[in-house]
């Protein structure tokens, strides 16, 4: 219960944010499938953009950039009711492009640099550890079933509209990007400080019940993004309804599972946190094949058959090609970045966060745990993660650096003789390679 508190406040906020304009008498039909998914993303990103930690020094710990990224979420209803407004077809295929490549560009946002920001005390939730990846998920893979669709079908068609699946669409992003994110969250601050539980250095469920999650709210994105684009009210749309069921698509689905979850899940309980830039390209690699497989699936369960693609002499092609371009760049190399970033900002908090517990005795434990962890990986992983908690702790400040600092030396003396060597090792190399930094810097 306690996991699931945090965005169980963001759903009851966004249903009492629907109130106001259900009460209101005599509105018009296309104003209230306008308004309600309209008030839901407003209500969404003025509960991201809360200054819960006061609006002194705002930006150090909402920066710009991740302010951008949440307010870039209004670019649905804007590009929405630019595609209902009339126009001829080669209008209407400037307007669809134009919409397709600014959404591209606003959530290229999420990658970057400052989308993380520092460590504020009472800030609460940090949605900034976990907007962009998820962003990345949700509008990665809408992309990638916009190509599908453009490669197997002719001829083009735009979106025909519906608020209602955008409401749906809306509640599969909470699902994806706030309740998996926040478990994603949890179970890698239990990681790095070495928790034997089931979500931190134990068992690893969590791993294999986090990546369930996400195929079960990457079906729920796919399936309202297909109900938005066919204009069908969510909901009422059957497998089969047109030429039958198409039961090969469960093959594909089940092909689907087998990519995200089992074999990602084993991938990431093998690998060192953080993976390389080449291991983590690779996770993503098999997140966007999983998405090929999921949607292509999706499709012929639901189109009751099998759908070739269209040879390069077909216009939709072309469409069908630089759309699944921009879906791959989102998912693999942008996606990493991404990735990335947030795992350098969680250290930098978690540093601060467990330097401010006031029991000297737990905060100590915290910090003995983290180092211990810190000294169980392999080389690269020690070198990297011991230098950004050097860099979190050296940013601290007055008596929170005061009590980590007095932490970190008793959680030091509790560890075995054998973990003080190779930590005393790995602190000897991050010094070197912040003195040759400095040394190339200065020439």
């Amino acid at each position: 219960m306690q996991l699931a508190r945090k965005p169980l406040a963001l759903l009851a906020l966004e249903a009492a944010a629907l109130v106001p304009p259900l009460l209101l008498i005599g509105i018009r039909e296309p104003l209230w499938t306008l308004a309600v998914p309209t008030v839901l993303l407003i209500t969404l990103i003025v509960t991201l953009l809360w200054p819960s930690a006061g609006r002194r020094g705002y930006f150090s710990y909402r920066t710009p950039v991740v302010v951008a990224a949440f307010v870039a979420e209004l670019w649905i209803v804007v590009g929405g009711l630019t595609l209902q407004l009339p126009a001829d077809p080669r209008t209407s295929d400037w307007w669809f492009s134009g919409f397709l490549v600014v959404f591209f560009l606003l959530t290229a946002i999420n990658s970057l640099p400052g989308l993380t920001g520092e460590y504020r005390s009472g800030a609460g939730l940090r949605p900034d550890l976990i907007f962009g990846g998820g962003a990345y998920l949700v509008r990665g893979e809408i992309f990638v079933a916009l190509g599908i669709e453009f490669l197997t079908t002719k001829p083009l068609a735009h979106p025909v509209w519906n608020w209602w699946a955008v409401v749906a669409e809306i509640t599969a992003m909470l699902i994806v990007i706030a309740f998996r994110g926040i478990l994603k969250l949890r179970m890698r601050r239990a990681r790095l400080l070495g928790l034997d539980t089931w979500m931190g250095a134990g068992p690893r469920a969590g791993v294999w019940l986090r990546e369930v999650f996400l195929y079960l709210g990457l079906f729920f994105v796919v399936y309202a993004f297909a109900n938005m684009y066919l204009g069908r009210i969510p909901f009422t749309w059957a497998p089969g309804e047109r030429h039958g069921p198409g039961w090969w698509g469960l093959a594909w689905l089940a092909a689907a599972f087998l990519v995200l979850v089992p074999v990602r899940g084993w991938l990431k309980t093998r690998l060192p946190e953080p993976p390389t830039l080449r291991q983590e390209l690779g996770k993503q690699l098999l997140m966007w094949i999983g998405f090929l497989l999921l949607v292509y699936g999706f499709v012929v369960l639901f189109d009751g058959r099998l759908r070739p693609i269209h040879g390069f002499d077909y216009f939709n092609f072309w469409w069908g090609f630089w759309v699944s371009a921009l879906g791959f760049l989102m998912v693999v190399p942008l996606r990493t970045i991404t990735l990335r970033e947030e795992f350098r900002g969680t250290i930098r908090i978690m540093t601060g966060l467990v330097a401010e517990i006031p029991d000297h005795e737990q905060r100590t434990n915290r910090i003995a745990g983290r180092l211990e962890t810190i000294a169980s990986l392999p080389e690269r992983a020690r070198v990297e993660q011991l230098a950004l908690t050097m860099a979190a702790a050296d940013r601290l400040t007055g008596t929170t650096k005061e009590q980590f600092v007095a932490g970190r030396d008793a959680a030091f003396e509790r560890l075995p003789e054998h973990r003080r060597a190779i930590l005393a090792e790995t602190r000897a190399a991050v010094e070197a390679q912040q003195h040759e930094q400095e040394t190339q810097h200065v020439a």
